[in-house]
């Protein structure tokens, strides 16, 4: 089920409607409006192409050809080898699959299977459930989303060994820390882009450390498949999880990479579906989708990152110029499109938020999978700063459809927020 926290049943039994063309969208972390040129390619596979990709007749095969064309054609736009594409629900399962079945492959959970691989047999056997600890570690750091936190904190209390790298006061690792913590098999997983500021790892630099120890670099590539070129992350990784509803496609799709060389054992049974590792009827429309979407991306992409960038360098000058009292939390190489500002007049992070959801002003504090909008931000916390600015922060993240005007309306309302707050 989705959230029921208690703001969001406050939202709720408060009656405040969504109004489109009122509502000024500054959301783009959590999800992105579909992109009408996507629904196109939705609404095609479910008048063609909705036969099962695995059925062995004409309409199964028309299915078929839409699936493994869409997966050349994203190998070839990130320059990812194809065969290592397995679509799924998105970057939560997709960082599941990934990281449970490396441990696996490894002793860990299910033990070390008897062929161990993904494209072919069963991968789990029940003389070696409780097989113990594996011959890896997990390594990461305290900054990443929750699709990633609560896994890590699941595999930590199962006896699985977990390794944090500590970041400085730009969300960055300590590339030194890494080379004396990793070691042969160590699985890396980590964003290279933060969700709530923006700030970007180095991942070249990582996968090299980590590579060159015979480590295995898993990245969470749901922001940067939206905020980077593929050249700045797909060259660095073994694995990695990509969501499509970041990218204007519709929710419920995305893929699991692995290099095809990498072995990993499967979570789940069944067909044969996506080289075992996702057993199931295809989301043929969803894969159509998703397909579209890196298309438009890749093709828009250099346009749209110079009017995000944009809209992140002009955002704070304005809120400033019009009065508006606020310390930039971003790093200044932050990505495009996402800025991290905190308040220090705010005295009640609800009641602010409440009153930003009545002017009809879309925005979050945390990732959409945080069940609480008060406290402290334990992003921010780990990037030093102190209570003050980490429990009054916001996140506002730009898109597609993002303007000039929605940050003067932004301003204007925050104007009179603050003066509000401070009597």
């Amino acid at each position: 089920m989705a959230c029921r926290c208690r703001f969001h049943r406050r939202l709720k039994d408060s009656g405040i409607g969504y109004l489109p063309n009122k509502t000024v969208y500054l959301d783009y972390n959590a999800t992105a409006p579909v992109d009408p040129g996507v629904l196109g390619a939705f609404e095609a596979a479910c008048r063609r192409s909705w036969g099962n990709p695995s059925s062995l007749h004409a309409a199964g095969v028309e299915a078929w050809e839409l699936v493994e064309g869409v997966r050349q054609g994203i190998g070839q736009l990130l320059n990812l080898d194809p065969d290592g594409i397995h679509f799924c629900t998105g970057g939560t399962e997709a960082l599941h699959a990934g990281i449970f079945g490396y441990i696996a492959r490894h002793g860990g959970f299910f033990g070390n299977s008897s062929n161990g691989n993904s494209s072919s047999g069963n991968s789990f056997s029940s003389a070696s459930v409780g097989a113990g600890v594996p011959s890896c570690r997990i390594i990461s750091t305290r900054i990443e989303h929750s699709s990633l936190e609560h896994p890590l904190f699941m595999a930590r209390h199962t006896g699985i060994p977990v390794e944090y790298l500590s970041v400085d006061s730009q969300g960055k690792i300590d590339l030194q820390e890494l080379k004396t913590l990793v070691l042969p098999e160590d699985l890396v997983v980590l964003s290279p882009v933060n969700h709530e500021t923006g700030s970007r790892q180095p991942v070249g630099e990582i996968f090299k450390v980590v590579h060159e120890a015979g480590g295995i670099l898993m990245l969470d590539a749901v922001q940067a498949a939206a905020r980077l070129s593929p050249s700045e992350w797909t060259p660095y990784c073994h694995m990695a999880a990509v969501s499509g509803h970041k990218i204007y496609a519709p929710k419920g799709i995305g893929f699991l990479y692995k290099r095809p060389g990498l072995r990993i054992s499967r979570f789940r049974f069944g067909g044969g579906q996506e080289g075992g590792m996702f057993p199931g009827t295809e989301n043929v429309p969803g894969i159509a989708s998703l397909g579209r979407a890196f298309e438009m991306m890749e093709k828009n992409r250099s346009e749209e990152s110079a009017v995000l960038a944009t809209l992140s360098r002009e955002t704070p000058w304005i809120l400033k110029k019009q009065g508006v009292e606020m310390v930039v939390e971003s790093p200044a190489d932050a990505v495009p499109g996402v800025l991290n500002l905190s308040f220090p007049w705010i005295n009640d992070m609800e009641t602010f938020l409440y009153r930003l959801n009545k002017e009809n002003i879309c925005v979050s504090r945390f990732s959409a999978c945080t069940e609480r909008v008060g406290g402290e931000s334990r992003i921010l916390t780990e990037m030093g700063r102190g209570p003050g600015r980490a429990s009054t922060s916001l996140r506002i993240a730009f898109g597609r459809w993002s303007k000039r005007e929605d940050i003067f309306t932004l301003a204007r309302i925050l104007v009179g927020m603050q003066r509000a707050f401070n009597v």
